[in-house]
């Protein structure tokens, strides 16, 4: 029904910000760790 599936896209993007979270903080230590 209409809950059960907004609560799989919810999840769907939790899991997708979550990601998306990691792969920023991976970038910004990348960023600033000294050449």
């Amino acid at each position: 029904d209409a809950a059960s599936r907004a609560v799989e896209v919810l999840g769907g993007a939790g899991v997708e910000a979550e990601w998306l979270t990691e792969r920023v903080a991976a970038i910004t230590a990348e960023g600033a760790r000294p050449v």
